[in-house]
């Protein structure tokens, strides 16, 4: 489907991962063909790397594997000089927009001799981009993070498990077959945002893309800190970043029209359907690598922009989220996206752009490993880990959130229409860890007053 839809081959995810240490390209490739290219599908494995997307006029779109495969096609350097954090922004940004080669399998990685990161100390870091139809970044992410090293398992104590809500008693038939049914007829019937200034009136295709991102160093506003406001006011983490974006959302929205009174806005929340302890087992030279979309779901909830108080948006928040652990919303959400990959390619389209761009901001939050100091492949020790998907549609607005080795990294895409460089870069470096860091506080009062 994903391919379906991309008819200009932009369709893509990019991780960006600044290392904290000298890196070869050479050793690059020996990750990728020890971690990522080791099983075939003749092994058993469903390994999208050597696999080119063959596309029709009108045929649906399918894998075949690319018998000159080169893994030294796929790497490449870039030796620019570059001058400042703000020039790595624009770069990233205008990377994004840049079309695959469909002569080959669509993905590739760019070493970055001279990568200048948020405190302007040149480092080694490396792109590596993919076609979104090889991967959802959920799947793709589980594959980066199982090649981090150096424990060749993690203890319990890293997986998110640990702090995930117990699960509900399982409903029976009629509760089930209700809630399915409410969860399709959210989807199917969910109004579309208007066009507002943060949703564009028109698709993005031709538009140019702004971005950046930031890894939230202080310890004030570290992850355990996160998760001991948020636990203190009855929410989780996920209500605590989400209550932050829609906080920066918000501020972005007065600066821009010059009133007060916000509006909220809907999100369309990315969720994967694998169980915590699927996503980060440990990489198994014996377990075929699986690479699809398969176990992608979604959910719609409103960002309570609208809502100034800090402690009143994290509730609001919360009461919004907490119904949809319970939902089978996500799960919908899949099957009505498999469904529509059977369709005809015309069809497929019009649903597709109906059912997708009904939000203002497209979301995603992917806990990582706690641990500090990670190594990527057993080589390369990593500092910073982030990733970015391209508005596409009159879906204006990615916002991409991974927790890691106790910190927050935010990254955040935008449609150059709806914000300019300055304001992305505000939005992400500004607004968020200050909404985070209200957030925080909140614990802080409450500790006091106990």
């Amino acid at each position: 489907m994903q391919a379906s839809v991309d008819a200009a081959h932009t369709s893509s995810v990019h991780a960006l991962a600044v290392c904290d240490e000298d890196v070869t390209l050479d050793q690059l490739r020996s990750i990728w063909e020890g971690h990522f290219l080791q099983h075939t599908e003749e092994e058993g494995g469903n390994n999208r790397f050597r696999d080119l997307i063959i596309d029709g006029s009108t045929s649906y779109p399918y894998f075949e594997t690319y018998r000159n495969f080169d893994i030294a096609q796929h790497f490449s350097r870039d030796d620019t000089r570059y001058k400042s954090h703000g020039e790595m922004e624009s770069m990233i940004a205008r990377k994004i927009k840049e079309p695959f080669d469909m002569t080959r399998p669509p993905w590739e990685v760019i070493l970055l001799d001279h990568y200048i990161d948020q405190e302007g100390v040149t480092r080694k870091a490396f792109i590596f981009r993919f076609h979104h139809a090889m991967a959802d970044g959920f799947n793709m992410t589980r594959l980066f993070f199982q090649a981090i090293q150096p424990s060749p398992s993690w203890p319990s104590s890293s997986l998110p498990s640990k702090t995930a809500p117990k699960k509900a008693p399982r409903p029976g038939p009629l509760a089930l077959a209700a809630n399915f049914v409410s969860a399709t007829v959210k989807i199917l019937l969910c109004p579309q945002d208007p066009p507002s200034v943060l949703k564009p009136s028109s698709n993005i295709e031709l538009s140019p893309v702004h971005s950046s991102w930031h890894m939230v160093c202080e310890d004030e506003i570290s992850v355990a800190a996160v998760k001991a406001a948020a636990k203190a006011n009855g929410a989780t983490v996920n209500d605590a970043l989400m209550s932050a974006l829609s906080g920066a959302l918000r501020r972005v929205q007065v600066e821009k029209t010059k009133e007060e009174m916000a509006v909220d806005a809907q999100a369309v929340i990315w969720v994967s359907l694998r169980s915590p302890k699927e996503m980060f087992a440990p990489v198994s030279a014996a377990v075929p690598m699986a690479m699809d979309n398969a176990n992608l779901g979604a959910v719609y909830v409103q960002l309570p922009i609208s809502v100034s108080d800090s402690h009143d948006r994290l509730q609001e928040m919360s009461s919004r989220i907490r119904p949809l652990t319970a939902s089978l919303e996500p799960f919908v959400a899949n099957r009505v996206m498999c469904m529509l990959g059977a369709l005809p390619r015309m069809i497929l389209l019009r649903i597709w752009e109906f059912l997708a761009f009904k939000a203002t901001v497209s979301c995603s939050n992917i806990v990582g490993p706690q641990e500090e100091a990670v190594r990527f492949g057993g080589v390369v020790q990593l500092r910073q880990i982030v990733f970015f998907t391209p508005p596409v549609g009159t879906l204006g607005i990615f916002s991409n959130l991974i927790t890691v080795s106790n910190r927050v990294i935010f990254a955040m895409t935008a449609d150059a229409r709806l914000m300019d460089q300055a304001m992305v870069h505000k939005v992400v470096h500004e607004y968020f860890p200050q909404e985070l860091r209200k957030i925080v506080a909140l614990h802080h009062v409450k500790s006091k007053k106990a």
